[in-house]
């Protein structure tokens, strides 16, 4: 942050030091001179220099006044930005996270839930993070009953679109919930779309005519009245529905959690389901075109329950990330699948330990390999660890990390930037019965300076 008072500048950067008195300005410059000397403004600004913060006049030329970055951090425009940190939010209740975008201005924001601060039950939450992980602005919504946020989208115009649950408005039971926001949180407009029983929103893609696409599951308007399917509803810039289908087989359930715009103007979206023909619970991706009608499907899984939670559209296919129960060993691996285009799978790859691990979240890396996060159970102490898988673009995998203490750590998202992984998701260090929203920075190693360390 910088502060300005009077013709010089205060700095304050998380983990640099604060640098002394700026000195009077003496030599060089760039063209733009008066007898010879030229005309420039002491200390005007601050800027990066050989990592380090350092105060720039106003012909651009560095001072010998800096702010030194420290070993855990980088110097990125006018800031020394930490590589790793973990924070928490929350209160006396549940507090979760299940989104993050990443937003032009910089930083992270984060979408899921709070019961510490609603005004119902459950309030839709959302926390706007700098890039060191400082709290910029924060946001609730909904109303008596229940209501949260699944998943965060930035929009075309610098704001953002969330979509999840609400059991405060609807037909009854629970409504899809659809809220347009503004680069500052506030509330554009919000919607709720759904018939008399559950009914969900799990993701949120914006269309390339400025509309949304959401994908999630559906009671009101399953096959059978007793089961879920898997429901697509497509809806215009303000919110009104253009079409709404729903997908399934009879007698059994499918839920949606994934959906990915494809280059022809259809959709890919991620599903699971029990009662297909390759035994247990099985992955599902299908493909509708821009009107909502079947184009494919395709099912990938083994005779035991096969679980995959997100994916990302990739040049020449499709990334899908999960998990696998395998009966014999009686534990559940996290699982990695790339298709191509029509969803033909081109190869598979498992990883884990003894132990349960289970992915809910995928992203392509910076260096075009994938990374996974979940959680992972720790044997022995009964409690989970955040789980983060790191392959390269092949599956190979090239590190696994976990970050956690004595109480329960979940991820449910993972975003890759430039320097390193977001990953968001819930802890209950703090107290046993409540969980806080969890936020961590990993670097490009996996690494993270975490408080669980201390």
């Amino acid at each position: 942050m910088l502060i300005l008072l009077g013709a010089f500048p205060l700095w304050f950067a998380a983990g640099c030091s604060k640098s002394e008195s700026p000195a009077p300005y003496v030599g060089g410059g760039q063209p733009g001179t008066e007898g010879g000397l030229p005309i420039c403004t002491p200390h005007v600004s601050a800027a990066c220099f050989g990592g380090n913060v350092m105060w720039v006049d106003s012909c651009g030329n560095p001072e010998s006044i800096y702010a030194e970055c420290g070993d855990n951090e980088y110097c990125e425009g006018m800031l020394c930005v930490a590589y790793s940190w973990s924070v928490e939010f929350g209160g006396d209740y549940d507090d979760w996270a299940y989104g993050i975008e990443l937003p032009e201005d910089g930083g992270y924001t984060i979408a899921g839930y709070t019961r510490t601060e609603a005004s119902g039950w459950d309030d839709a939450f959302v926390i706007k993070l700098n890039v060191n992980g400082v709290e910029e602005w924060r946001k609730t919504y909904g109303g008596s009953m229940y209501d949260r946020a699944q998943d965060i989208t930035l929009t075309s115009d610098g704001g953002y679109v969330l979509a999840g649950g609400t059991w405060s408005y609807g037909a009854g039971g629970s409504d899809g919930y659809v809220i347009k926001i503004d680069a500052a949180g506030n509330e554009e407009w919000s919607k709720y779309y759904g018939g008399s029983a559950e009914d969900w929103f799990s993701e949120i893609e914006q269309t390339p005519d400025g509309g949304y696409i959401m994908i999630g599951y559906s009671r009101s308007y399953a096959t059978q009245w007793h089961n879920y399917d898997s429901w697509v509803v497509r809806i215009d810039a303000a919110g009104n529905e253009i079409w709404n289908k729903s997908l399934g087989l009879d007698f059994y359930w499918d839920w949606g959690y994934s959906v990915e715009p494809a280059e022809d103007g259809g959709f890919v979206f991620l599903n699971y389901g029990e009662g297909y023909d390759i035994g247990g619970v099985d992955a599902w991706l299908f493909k509708l075109d821009a009107n909502g009608d079947l184009v494919w499907e395709q099912l990938y899984g083994g005779i035991f329950d096969d679980w995959m939670r997100g994916h990302k559209k990739l040049d020449d296919g499709y990334i899908l990330g999960g998990y696998s129960w395998d009966e014999y060993m009686g534990d559940s691996d996290a699982w990695m699948l790339k298709t191509d285009l029509e969803g033909e799978m081109l190869w598979q790859a498992r990883f884990g330990s003894e132990a349960d691990e289970q992915i809910y979240d995928i992203d392509v890396a910076p260096d075009g390999g994938f990374v996974m996060a979940g959680y992972v159970e720790d044997q022995g102490a009964m409690n989970t660890d955040v789980y983060v898988v790191k392959t390269d673009s092949n599956g190979t995998l090239e590190w696994e990390s976990r970050v956690g203490g004595a109480g329960n750590d979940k991820a449910y998202a993972v975003r890759a930037t430039a320097e390193g992984y977001i990953v968001a998701g819930y802890t209950s260090e703090y107290d046993s019965d409540s969980t806080d929203l969890l936020v961590l920075k990993l670097d490009l190693n996996g690494n993270c300076k975490h408080h669980f360390d201390d």
